[in-house]
């Protein structure tokens, strides 16, 4: 039966070339919930609080759903698995051996969740705020960009199509937004100058870390909230109206 070890020191081409060797199908890696590099290693890719060390043991008989799961408790790398052809995602109950032929996952199961999954997990604020983003590049497109609530982050879609430009992940006490646009000192001096300079930028996208701690529902609609960080957030839109305009060439 086939099988493959892997571990942090594997690049992500190389990853998805044992995978459909061994079992047919594909492997989609992401990387802040868009597409990875293939040239990345896998320890460059990784979240910050996944275990620095060890490998994980992959065979035929795993299946799709554990696996999944043990990619990102292992190297907090999200990873789905889909048919030989790329074409759509494999139901978490198959085994990696039927990979190749197995049942699509039903409906669109990069499953949606609700807006209220989202204020439990993290916190309203935090919630709004992201909705504040995708309003922001509402505003400055003109056009009309729905939330979508995945279980890991909020993406957006246009015309009932996900777009990858702009995820968001709120959390207790901050929220994670990440952009892919390419990279400028005009973009770096935007985010220097109203996030202090808690953000990063690689493999294409930016990853800004925007501190909320201190947005209390304190005698009106999160007061604080829609003051100084949303009114932060509005100096973005130049970025993001240019990682629309790249999206769409």
């Amino acid at each position: 039966m086939a099988e493959f070890n892997i571990d942090g020191r594997m690049r992500v081409d190389s990853l998805q070339a044992q995978f459909k060797e061994a079992f047919g199908g594909t492997l989609r890696v992401y990387y802040h919930h868009h597409f990875a590099e293939a040239s990345a290693r896998l320890s460059e890719i990784r979240s910050e609080n996944a275990p620095a060390t060890g490998e994980l043991k992959v065979n035929g008989n795993m299946q799709v759903g554990t696996f999944e799961e043990k990619m990102m408790e292992q190297f907090g790398i999200e990873v789905q698995v889909a048919d030989a052809n790329n074409e759509v995602l494999i139901e978490n109950g198959a085994t990696l051996r039927n990979a190749a032929n197995a049942k699509a996952k039903a409906a669109y199961q990069q499953q949606d969740y609700s807006r209220e999954y989202w204020v439990e997990t993290s916190c309203e604020q935090n919630v709004v705020l992201s909705e504040h983003v995708i309003d922001l590049l509402n505003e400055c497109t003109g056009k009309k960009y729905e939330p979508v609530f995945r279980q890991v982050y909020i993406g957006i879609k246009f015309d009932d199509k996900p777009c990858n430009f702009i995820t968001l992940t709120p959390q207790k006490r901050e929220l994670l937004l990440s952009i892919s646009v390419a990279e400028s000192a005009k973009h770096q001096e935007i985010f220097d100058k109203y996030f202090d300079g808690d953000v990063k930028y690689n493999k294409g996208v930016y990853q800004l870390k925007i501190n909320t701690e201190d947005t209390e529902k304190k005698g009106g609609f999160f007061k604080k909230l829609l003051g100084k960080a949303a009114s932060n957030i509005d100096q973005l839109k130049p970025i993001l109206l240019q990682a629309e305009k790249e999206y769409r060439k």
